[in-house]
């Protein structure tokens, strides 16, 4: 079952929304939504599906499959002619849940020509988001998206990115966790990636010469452990950071290596209230599939000979101008691989070790101690931004790093 509780939410909307789902009756968007609970594979959860006062009212409750010994799921679905969203950068939900104690683990679901034609049992495109209570608006970028079939990950689906013009299915659903819900849907909306308010978000690193926001910048290439790949970093005229190159194949590993900078020298802002971080930048590559940013703090859990950091992946919408990249702290882990950067990577070689992501995040393996403990978000002093395990050209220009507050609201 995949874990729905990655949240990428809290911002105020603008540019462009193309509406996908309402319930007021409009012809272009009123589809036709059916409840999919999990007695297709021997489960006992329920749920149905009405209209209200313009709403949607899907209400249910996820319950333990026998055979597994696990909750099931109750998901939301709906086929239908949508538009074009090729424009947008993700997906934004207005809902409610009016069960005091309703589940509050949710999801994302869409699904493409491409991606129904990834697997025999085809295949859609998922992304968590987790219900805040006074909070009824959630946004939720393709980058957080992946590709799978009854809860097993493809890697066949290809680039979302490039099928926003193909959607053929829509839906919103549940797994995971036993429990009753109601939720009150009002909308769901293709989006451009949301702005924030003015000082909204907490900056923690700056390139313009601002003490508390400066950092002092190494850049580390893979030549070091035998590699080729190239790069460079600088601070522009502009004040900010510039990150370009080329990830090459390690020979001695065949495998991508990477390039790495590290920013140290000062202790950042207090982020404790925050749910994610925060990255306005702009590239040339935005197809790139290897940046990945971590964090370090004192007393964080040592791997092997490094110093202790939390790690993950981030992507890019694909255009070349500004844009915010949300990445939830659900998503980070202090058990990484040297060979991919990533958290759900056996390494390769004969007895290689299994890595392991946080429980809080959709990749397996996954398990608690390795999810970012709150004591550390008071503390950082160290900054990583890697292209890493993904061989290609790089290009990235980063204004500034922060984090989003928990109480900014839509």
């Amino acid at each position: 079952m995949v874990r729905a509780v990655i949240a990428t939410l809290g911002v105020v909307a603008s540019g462009i929304t193309i509406p996908l789902a309402t319930f007021d009756g409009d012809e272009t968007t009123t589809l036709p939504f059916r409840a999919v609970n999990d007695p297709v594979m021997g489960g006992q959860s329920t749920s149905s599906f009405t209209t209200q006062d313009n709403r949607g009212i899907f209400q249910g409750e996820v319950k333990v499959v026998p055979f597994l010994g696990a909750p099931g799921f109750c998901n939301l679905e709906a086929s239908g002619s949508f538009p074009d969203i090729s424009s947008t950068d993700g997906i934004a939900v207005e809902v409610n849940q009016t069960l005091p104690d309703g589940l509050t683990n949710w999801d994302v679901a869409i699904t493409t020509t491409t991606s129904r034609k990834a697997s025999r049992t085809g295949g859609g495109w998922q992304a968590d988001f987790k219900l805040e209570a006074g909070r009824t608006k959630y946004f939720v970028p393709y980058s957080a998206f992946t590709c799978s079939s009854r809860g097993r990950k493809l890697s066949t689906c290809g680039d979302l990115s490039a099928q926003l013009n193909e959607l053929i299915q829509l839906g919103i659903g549940s797994d995971g966790v036993a429990g009753p819900f109601r939720l009150e849907i009002s909308s769901i909306q293709a989006t451009s990636t949301p702005t924030l308010e003015a000082d909204s978000e907490i900056k923690l690193v700056t390139f313009d010469g601002v003490k508390e926001t400066s950092l002092t910048w190494r850049k580390t290439l893979d030549p070091v452990m035998g590699g080729a790949s190239t790069g460079d970093f600088t601070i522009t005229d502009a004040g900010t950071g510039k990150f370009s190159g080329t990830c090459n194949i390690v020979a001695s590993l065949q495998a991508p290596g990477f390039c790495k900078v590290e920013g140290t020298g000062n202790t950042l802002a207090d982020i404790t209230a925050a749910d994610s971080l925060l990255l306005k930048v702009r590239s040339s590559t935005p197809q790139y599939q290897g940046f990945k940013v971590a964090f370090g703090a004192p007393g964080i859990p040592r791997e092997i000979f490094f110093p202790g950091s939390y790690k993950t992946e981030f992507y890019l919408s694909n255009t070349n101008d500004w844009q915010i990249v949300q990445v939830p702290f659900g998503n980070f882990s202090r058990d990484t691989s040297d060979y991919t950067g990533r958290c759900d990577t056996k390494d390769p070689r004969t007895g290689g070790k299994q890595h392991y992501c946080c429980s809080n995040s959709v990749l397996t393996p996954s398990k608690d101690e390795v999810c970012i403990e709150s004591k550390f978000l008071s503390k950082i002093n160290d900054i990583q931004i890697w292209a890493e395990g993904v061989e290609g050209d790089f290009d990235l220009e980063i204004e500034w790093i922060g984090a989003n507050p928990s109480a900014i609201v839509v």
